[in-house]
């Protein structure tokens, strides 16, 4: 029997899945964050606009593109943090952030104000992808963490689907003062969380790590598979401090690193320049055109549906297919959508 197989029939995962759900939270708000412009935009650009005249179609390009180019400085900014302080201070001060984004929509809803808001967005979008799918990864058991990071996608996924069904159907302010309350109680739910043993390992904090451990797999302190996992992580701490510094030219220069550096660099540029977000941030406006009887905003809401739908595929699958294919299938019908979508504008630009 193995090692993951004992522990998981002596204690229990409930704690290991209320902490993913938790820790998925800032996940949640950037998805509605993500999907809040689609919506609004309409709004923004008539005469009732909340920012107290019709924004231009200049401006509401800023307010949608000012999350992105944030986000590379949220990256900078939290990947050094959560090194030196650990994974629980990033995800608060994620938390802090996007109640920041909201506040600043709210009062006042000038033009500056949107920018900042978003620019919060931004910053707390870049550390949720490198902060929470960690924090997940190094608390989670084997058996059970290819399924727990998957619900990372399923929050975003989620979250862009309520935003779109409450913005298109709800005041501009009461959207606002409803979901403002899901980081401000994440906010203090997390405060209680434990930092993950990884990092307290590092720190050199081994009981510590040893109780979390204990407090996340429901067995006692004392176990030996508890001191056996204590033992692993150490030898992988030590492992990783004994590695030379990596720099781009050891990168280049190293057959392995290079290809897996590659890999990694087409993959992230797979999914930035596959224009998914830009379609999130216009979709009511671009289903406007599509001259289908349903309201734009109905419409729209079936983007964050089919999101959710391949969110949970990939849930149920993903540790019985792999990566790989999933990855696979996942650019080949975003590729078939795209397509669809792009031949559909040409033929209405030519009628």
């Amino acid at each position: 029997m193995s090692a993951d197989s004992t522990l998981k029939s002596k204690g229990h995962t409930k704690v290991q899945w209320a902490l993913t759900f938790l820790s998925n939270l800032p996940n949640l708000t950037y998805g509605l964050q993500c999907g809040w412009m689609s919506p609004v935009t309409k709004l923004l650009q008539s005469e009732q606009s909340p920012a107290g005249r019709p924004l231009s179609d200049s401006e509401i390009s800023w307010i949608a593109s000012a999350p992105s180019l944030a986000g590379m400085v949220g990256v900078l900014f939290f990947v050094p943090l959560v090194e030196r302080y650990g994974r629980k201070p990033g995800i608060l001060i994620m938390l802090a952030l996007q109640v920041l984004t909201w506040v600043f929509k709210i009062f006042p809803s000038s033009m500056t104000c949107l920018i900042i808001g978003r620019v919060a967005c931004g910053m707390a979008g870049g550390g949720c992808f490198h902060v929470v799918p960690m924090y997940i990864k190094e608390f989670a058991q084997d058996s059970i963490r290819g399924t727990l990071l998957s619900i990372f996608v399923i929050a975003q996924s989620m979250g862009i689907l309520i935003i779109y069904a409450l913005g298109g159907y709800l005041d501009y302010y009461t959207v606002l003062w409803v979901v403002i309350g899901i980081p401000i109680l994440g906010f203090g739910l997390f405060l209680k969380a434990p930092e993950s043993p990884a990092h307290l390992v590092k720190v050199g904090k081994i009981e510590e790590a040893a109780s979390t451990l204990s407090f996340l797999r429901g067995i006692e302190v004392e176990d030996k598979e508890i001191q056996n996992e204590v033992n692993a992580i150490k030898k992988d701490d030590d492992y990783f401090k004994s590695i030379p510094d990596v720099s781009l030219i050891t990168i280049f220069t190293t057959k392995a690193w290079r290809k897996a550096f590659v890999i990694m660099i087409l993959i992230i540029l797979a999914g930035a320049t596959s224009g998914g977000f830009t379609i999130l941030n216009y979709a009511a406006t671009i289903l406007s055109t599509s001259g289908v009887g349903l309201s734009p905003e109905l419409q729209s809401l079936s983007i964050p549906i089919f999101m959710t739908i391949g969110s949970l595929f990939t849930f149920a699958t993903v540790d019985k297919l792999g990566r790989k294919p999933i990855l696979l299938m996942a650019y080949l019908a975003s590729a078939l959508a795209f397509a669809c979508l792009a031949t559909t504008g040409l033929l209405k630009c030519t009628d």
